[in-house]
């Protein structure tokens, strides 16, 4: 099922995968599985907006707190200069692996708007993001499950969201291994 699409990630995105892999002990695999189900186009500039997302940002624009993202009341000054196209890219998810732009407002993750669009530098961000993960990750499921949910036991929207993560990641490791 994932045979072709696990061919041309690596032979496009082999090389920053095999990088990553080694930087932060990550199995190449891992980043199959999580692309594999974010953006089966690999188009690096993919984008979706994230309504649910936009409200929460609106709400910090207008001074209210969103329960779910109360960091973005912290950042409502910054957010009120912003234009409407602005405050959308930070609600929407980017790139390989949907990171989402919002992530940009934090100092301790230091990249940009404009690395989310970027191959190189968004196998990196994916490579962080599953490397701060291992504190609380045990299993593959759990990095998937917490990858789109944010929580390692939330339920997915699409119910064979890990079950397509993991042939991709299994097809990955056989195409690396030449199996």
């Amino acid at each position: 099922m994932y045979n072709n699409f696990c061919k041309k990630l690596q032979s496009e995105y082999g090389a920053d995968i095999a990088k990553w892999s080694k930087a932060y002990n990550i199995p190449q695999e891992y980043f199959a599985g999580i692309i594999a189900v974010e953006n089966t186009s690999l188009k690096p500039t993919a984008s979706r907006l994230e309504p649910f997302v936009y409200s929460a940002i609106v709400s910090a624009v207008n001074g209210k707190q969103n329960k779910n993202f109360p960091g973005f009341l912290s950042k409502s000054q910054y957010l009120k200069t912003l234009d409407e196209s602005s405050l959308k890219k930070l609600a929407s998810s980017w790139g390989l692996g949907q990171i989402m732009g919002y992530y940009t407002l934090y100092s301790d993750f230091n990249f940009t708007l404009s690395d989310l669009i970027n191959p190189s530098k968004q196998i990196e961000i994916i490579a962080t993001f599953a490397n701060r993960s291992k504190k609380w990750v045990v299993t593959f499921e759990h990095l998937m499950r917490w990858w789109n949910t944010g929580s390692i036991h939330g339920k997915t929207y699409n119910s064979n969201y890990v079950k397509n993560a993991t042939l991709a990641k299994d097809t990955y490791r056989k195409l690396i291994e030449g199996i």
